[in-house]
């Protein structure tokens, strides 16, 4: 069997199917205003998971597959922010990886690329008084 120069459908084997998950928690915050209000949220986390690899390739290859993997789970998540005075909710984006991209050795000259995906996102509405 000879070594892949590439990575694709052909040689991607799934560990784990994509699976999202929604956890739903009640957040209170106190405003810091002369009226000392609390301002109730429902802040909402959904996060999605899937394992895969792409096997056999040459080292190259594998660094390639790498590079490409990083590059596509790298995003923009918006964590959200209360503003203590007014209670309004803003999100500020952050760039993060949001999967774990490791080139594996495995024996010879054969690399794989193990991909786990664990991507968050965050969602706060405020509940009306």
């Amino acid at each position: 069997m000879a070594l892949l120069d590439t990575y694709g459908n052909e040689n991607k084997e799934v560990y784990e199917l994509p699976v999202t998950v929604s956890i739903s928690t009640r957040v209170y915050v106190m405003s810091m205003t002369a009226y000392t209000g609390i301002y109730t949220y429902n802040h909402l986390e959904e996060i999605t998971r899937e394992s895969y690899a792409y096997v056999g390739m040459t080292a190259a290859a594998a660094a390639a597959c790498a590079a490409a993997m990083v590059a596509q789970y790298t995003k923009n998540v918006g964590f959200p922010i209360v503003d203590r005075w007014t209670g309004a909710v803003t999100y500020e984006d952050k760039t993060m990886c949001v999967a774990s991209v490791r080139a594996v050795h495995v024996g010879g000259r054969m690399y794989n690329v193990v991909i786990d995906r664990n991507e968050t996102s965050y969602t706060m509405t405020m509940i009306p008084r």
